[in-house]
């Protein structure tokens, strides 16, 4: 398999370039935003440097160094840098779901810490000596990752499920209010309740119109305040909503002229064209390649 070692200064890419996993180590400057995307693998990021707000759904965290987020497949995520002029360093690690099930086993599931996040509304651990010991591992990974010694593999696999058993254990134990006292709501309440309310119509008419009357706003006000808060107009969010669950609905062998009017499209061919725009492939070319690297 192809394994990444990058020290670049560019934008990552959102897509996987093998079946297994991938290990990057940013550092960048003079950027002020990654937009607002989701993608079919986990991610595990660590942050080093810089002035950084990162959204996830609908919470926000204000990220000090050191805090690692833990994203499970198919949530809508976003950066913002707050001071572009400072070096936004980290360490971002992609896993395919197939790959961490192969390094599962049936008493212990490799994806818990991440199914502990979902659990708790909450995907950000703030603990020293666990960040500690997961630089230590991420540092272990990027120089197993450029060896092509004998047994190199091995000792990556080994890393990484010794990564993802520190995390679980760490979440599983942990089970004070750590969780919760550094989680930041989006500062109006607003936004969550419309956030929520698309995510339960997804399949329902989302017009401006219904949204504003549904929440009691005028359609100006609303927009207004959902991309001063979000970063992201109300009509991207929706789109890309729907989109991710077209995929999560592909993922479930649905087929494809049954998916869109459940993800909420008109007609498939403005569906067609979203989700080639948005993910670079066609659902149907989506749904060879998921089924492929199960």
């Amino acid at each position: 398999m192809t394994k990444i070692k990058n020290t670049t200064i560019g934008i990552e890419s959102q897509i996987m370039s093998n079946q297994h996993y991938q290990l990057f180590h940013y550092s960048n400057k003079d950027i002020k935003t990654i937009s607002l995307h989701s993608h079919d693998f986990y991610e595990v990021y660590l942050f080093l440097k810089g002035n950084v707000t990162y959204i996830i759904e609908n919470d926000r965290y204000v990220l000090e160094s050191g805090d690692i987020l833990l994203i499970p497949p198919h949530k809508l995520h976003q950066v913002y840098i707050q001071d572009s002029n400072l070096a936004y360093e980290r360490y971002v690690l992609w896993l395919q779901p197939s790959y961490i099930a192969s390094l599962s086993t049936d008493d212990t599931a490799l994806t818990t810490c991440f199914d502990k996040c979902n659990t708790l509304g909450n995907f950000l651990v703030r603990n020293e000596q666990v960040r500690k010991n997961i630089a230590e591992l991420l540092e272990e990974l990027l120089v197993n990752d450029d060896d092509n010694s004998f047994g190199h593999d091995v000792s990556c696999n080994i890393i990484i499920s010794n990564l993802l058993l520190l995390l679980s254990k760490y979440l599983l134990s942990s089970l004070d209010n750590f969780s919760f006292s550094y989680k930041k709501n989006i500062e109006n309440n607003r936004i969550a309740d419309i956030i929520s309310y698309v995510n339960n119509n997804i399949d329902n008419n989302l017009s401006l119109e219904s949204i504003a009357k549904h929440m009691f706003l005028s359609k100006y006000y609303l927009t207004r305040l959902f991309k001063m808060e979000t970063g992201t107009s109300l009509h991207q969010y929706i789109i890309k909503r729907r989109l991710v669950h077209a995929k999560e609905l592909i993922s479930q062998n649905l087929p494809i002229v049954e998916v869109y009017p459940k993800a909420g499209f008109s007609d498939y061919s403005h569906f067609f064209r979203a989700f080639k725009k948005e993910f670079g492939i066609t659902p149907k070319e989506y749904n060879f390649l998921f089924n492929n690297t199960k």
